[in-house]
Formats: C-alpha cells, structure tokens, sequence
C-alpha cells in the first residue's frame, strides 16, 4: 500500500526536477525567465511549492502504512488498504494544488528581482507556512511513527517469544 505513497512522491519530484531542468538549460542561452517575466515567476513559484509540498506529504503518508500495518489493532490495520492509500493520495494532491494559491497574489518581480511584493507580513506568513508544513509536520509525524513501528513490531516479538517458549500440553490454557 504505502508503495503508491512513494510512487506519487516520485511521480512529484520528477515534475519538480523537469520543471527545474527545464528553466536552467533555457536560462544558459536566454535571460533566466524567471527574473524576467512576472508570470513565469508566479507559476514557477507556485508550482515548486506545490510539487514538493505533495512529495514530503506522500512520503509522510507512506510512513503511515507501515504503521498501521504493525499494529495490533484491527481498526488500524483495516485502514491500510489500496483503497485508502489511493484517496489520501488524491487528498494529498488536491489539498496541495489549493493551499499554495495565496502565493501567486503575494509574489512577484519588482524591480528585476523576484520577492514577496506585499512587504514583511506576507514574507513571514510565506516563511511560517512552508517551515511548519513542509519540514515540521512531516518530520514529527515520520519520526511518531517510526518510534511506533519500533514498537509495536517490539511486542509482537515478545509476543512470539512467549509462544515459542510457552510448554505444549493439555494443563495450559
């Protein structure tokens, strides 16, 4: 299941590494468009936000799987299925494609350079946004869950080391 996670998150970075490549042999024998050209700086910052929001969520929502998968709960188990890994990834997308639409009003080329044209308070709102979900989020749900998977396959050792060593007669119940 979480291997559709780890798919769509490839499928993303490869976007984002065309789109980069892209700009970067364009720029060897032009003016690098996105200093340049307005629009083209709106897309191309948006889209980066976009793209490598969805990967870093993706692989966040891969550390899930095995998550549920090592559980002992039922409940938790059935969660991690095809049908599930395959909406959060479609939520994933579409939650991505809108959350970065603030960025194409606040960011632009003023004066030849590419800044936050709505001063301070649009920068630091920019700044807090990606620094919480793109890097705090993810890293503390992916690190709660390896600690989780750690445990949880940690009692299931135990578990079956109890069995193993449990003596085999009519007397044990």
């Amino acid at each position: 299941m979480f291997l559709l996670d780890f798919l769509g998150a490839s499928v993303t970075m490869l976007i984002q590494a065309g789109f980069a490549g892209a700009i970067y042999m364009y720029s060897v024998y032009y003016p690098h468009p996105i200093v340049t050209i307005g629009v083209y700086w709106k897309i191309w910052f948006y889209t980066n936000q976009s793209v490598s929001m969805m990967y870093r969520w993706m692989l966040t929502a891969a550390c899930l799987d095995p998550y549920a998968l090592s559980s002992t709960s039922a409940r938790l188990r059935h969660y991690a299925n095809i049908k599930n890994t395959r909406l959060t990834v479609i939520i994933i997308v579409i939650v991505w494609i809108i959350l970065p639409i603030p960025l194409l009003v606040l960011d632009g080329v003023r004066a030849g350079t590419c800044n936050v044209i709505y001063g301070y308070a649009a920068s630091l709102y920019n700044n807090i946004f990606t620094m919480i979900n793109g890097y705090v989020i993810p890293i503390i749900t992916m690190t709660i869950c390896s600690l989780l998977i750690q445990k949880n396959l940690a009692n299931k050792r135990e578990r079956r080391h109890i069995n193993i060593h449990q003596p085999q007669g009519e007397n044990n119940k």
